[in-house]
């Protein structure tokens, strides 16, 4: 199984602790954040990983290396100027080639999602991609996904009314 990690952006909205690194290589509970990531890809079964790069890349590349001190071989796919999500995931689509299914996770977040559960429900609805969701917390800073019959996703909406 394999994998795409998302670590290129600036992380703005945690400076001034990210002015001389990228934000997924801050510690939390003395382990960076990114360790923690490739940990829960790890329980899941994926040997193969891409991070894209961009902002302090070295900062990553130091902590993760080639990956094998956290059990999964590790590429890298820096990009110049930021892509995006999805042109950071053509840019690495060399890397993904040929694995069938694999996960797309962003590299700045601590989950303990059930992976294996969400791959095996993704692959009984023989969907195209399936998008791992949260139930929706008010006051937090992403929108809503509005799900229909079957869990089909009908729209991805901003916030709710009356929130900024």
């Amino acid at each position: 199984m394999k994998a795409m990690v998302l670590a290129a952006g600036l992380g703005e909205r945690m400076r001034p602790l990210t002015v001389d690194r990228a934000k997924p290589s801050l510690p939390l509970l003395n382990r960076a954040v990114i360790t923690q990531t490739l940990q829960l890809l790890r329980q899941h079964g994926v040997t193969e990983a891409v991070i894209n790069l961009h902002y302090e890349p070295e900062s990553i590349r130091g902590l993760v290396g080639d990956g094998s001190r956290h059990g999964i071989k590790v590429h890298y796919s820096e990009e110049a100027v930021i892509l995006g999500t999805a042109g950071g995931l053509k840019k690495a689509e060399p890397y993904l080639k040929g694995s069938g299914s694999f996960f797309m996770i962003n590299s700045d977040c601590i989950s303990d999602c059930d992976l294996t559960a969400a791959l095996k429900k993704h692959r009984e609805s023989q969907a195209i991609a399936t998008l791992i969701l949260m139930p929706p917390v008010s006051g937090a800073d992403y929108g809503v996904v509005e799900v229909g019959e079957r869990e089909k996703i009908l729209r991805i909406a901003g916030r709710p009314e009356g929130e900024s």
